[in-house]
């Protein structure tokens, strides 16, 4: 995937905790650092998440900035105790707003020169991601075999489950586009966002290319932090994301995939084609399987992070809201899959999609019938399924009920397809 839009600023991020010995050295690189493209210098922010230190970190960078009088270029954020290295991270891309971002570990292991390396290459390949390799090329030093073999074993892992040809996948050096990076709506609290941040990006269908970099390992009585537990769960991680996802369980995903499936037997997108997917999820999954062969994807959904990526955007907004949050647009297609079930009021909803919908536009639902309720009950009550999506189900209609719900809204022809056993129906209605 190309990303067309130049580089002409980046967010540097540098969570710390009780770096006191090496957060002076780390600023003074950073400050002096000079980042360029084609010779026209990239603007830079440097943005300091102190996480909870309690050996002077957080007072010396305060006073460093005091004293500097900064524009307001290099900033810091605090967190009262110490949350992880992924909850920092989460909490500086609420404030990043560079083209893209890269993490600066405050230990000095990374030479920030480097950063160079990486942004040379993404502006060369138009990369919306591209990793900085202590293993591509050239020979580091390493803290001990255990964690040199250990992240050989885990980029395998990596490379078998999600399809990439990685290196390095534990690497701190990941340059990554603003927008995606907001996509991928992180969650890990510690070093676990190593591996989140890979796993989503690939599931998204990005290759990762990678550069060397120089390496300085520290040992554990200079402060390294990571310990094996962090490998082990790494392992886990990968497991969890490839066969499931932050809200979904495996089941979940299964029952997910025959909605889909359905929709596919009736819908055949096309280039011209703009869509609006009601309750996008998310991770809107729809979103990275459409975006190539439509025109624009639109995903609504009340627990997303708002966001857009090419010619992909997601707003945060309820289903019973989402006309006076397009203002006006007009789509080819809508999608709504399992959403009328969650909804206090679906003849508003259908009406609501009407008047989104282009002359011949059509809108496509699917939704669980009655006789699933004991099924999925029962589901639930195993752990099998989210048993919080079951008790969010107000209605659930059968086939005769909805499609005279449909006509009733004004839709000039309904269709009904029966799937999932007969448990599920999927329903084309043309405006």
């Amino acid at each position: 995937m190309r990303f067309p839009s130049p580089i002409r600023t980046i967010t540097i991020i540098v969570p710390s905790f009780n770096e006191i010995r090496t957060i002076a050295r780390i600023y003074d690189a950073l400050v002096r650092l000079r980042l360029a493209v084609d010779n026209n210098e990239i603007e830079k922010s440097i943005l300091f998440v102190d996480d909870g230190s309690t050996d002077g970190t957080r007072e010396w960078i305060t006073h460093t900035l005091a004293d500097a009088r900064c524009d307001g270029s290099i900033r810091l954020l605090t967190h009262p105790t110490n949350r992880g290295k992924g909850a920092a991270i989460r909490t500086a891309l609420e404030h990043a707003h560079g083209d893209y971002i890269i993490i600066q570990d405050a230990d000095l292991e990374y030479d920030p020169q480097d950063i160079q390396t990486l942004v040379t290459a993404a502006h060369l390949t138009h990369a919306p991601a591209i990793y900085g390799s202590r293993d591509k090329d050239i020979v580091n030093a390493c803290s001990s075999k255990t964690f040199l073999w250990g992240n050989r074993i885990l980029t395998l892992l990596t490379n078998l489950l999600f399809r990439q040809r990685l290196t390095d996948v534990e690497t701190c050096y990941k340059l990554i586009n603003t927008q995606l990076y907001t996509f991928l709506d992180l969650r890990e609290h510690g070093f676990g966002t190593e591996i989140e941040v890979t796993a989503k990006i690939a599931t998204l269908g990005i290759t990762i290319p990678e550069v060397s970099i120089t390496y300085t390992p520290r040992s554990y009585h200079e402060g390294k932090k990571i310990r094996v537990r962090d490998g082990v769960r790494a392992v886990l991680l990968l497991v969890k994301y490839r066969v499931s996802d932050l809200h979904y369980g495996p089941l979940d995903l299964c029952i997910r995939a025959w909605r889909e499936r359905a929709l596919w037997r009736v819908f055949a997108p096309h280039a011209s084609a703009t869509v609006l997917d009601v309750g996008c999820g998310r991770q809107a999954s729809l979103a990275w399987k459409l975006r190539t062969r439509v025109s624009t994807y639109t995903g609504v959904d009340p627990d997303v992070r708002p966001a857009q990526y090419r010619n992909v955007r997601i707003l945060r907004t309820p289903a019973e809201q989402m006309v006076a949050q397009l203002d006006g647009e007009t789509f080819d297609t809508i999608i709504a899959l399992a959403v009328l079930e969650h909804l206090d009021d679906p003849d508003h909803f259908l009406h609501e999609c009407r008047t989104l919908l282009k002359n011949n536009g059509c809108l496509i639902l699917t939704t669980p019938t009655p006789r699933a309720q004991p099924i999925l009950h029962l589901l639930a009550f195993l752990r099998l399924i989210d048993a919080h999506e079951i008790e969010e189900h107000k209605t659930l209609f059968h086939p005769r009920e909805l499609h005279e719900m449909l006509r009733r809204a004004g839709y000039s022809s309904v269709r009904v397809r029966p799937f999932l056993f007969g448990y599920n129906c999927c329903y084309v209605a043309t405006r």
